[in-house]
């Protein structure tokens, strides 16, 4: 599969751009919830990140096309933004 694990469909839905690491220290930082629309040819799902104050979300910082090769390590593509109306 082309693109580091992503199927061709998933890399034309998406950004080049990387959700980077998340990162959490006693509950503040960067995490994953959700996950929808998995693919069915590279098991991709997308995920929103969100920023965290003591495990609660505060606000979305994006969406990403998430790939998971490890227990802990995920590749990860972003989903752009739709326009506003």
């Amino acid at each position: 599969m082309p693109d580091q694990g992503f199927c061709k469909r998933c890399i034309d839905a998406s950004l080049p751009a990387s959700a980077g690491h998340n990162i959490t220290f006693n509950g503040i930082g960067g995490m994953f919830y959700g996950a929808r629309d998995r693919c069915e040819i590279c098991g991709s799902v997308i995920r929103g990140q969100w920023f965290c104050i003591l495990f609660i979300s505060i606000f979305r910082v994006g969406q990403y096309c998430v790939k998971y090769v490890g227990s802990n390590r995920y590749l990860s593509r972003e989903i752009p933004r739709k326009p506003k109306k």
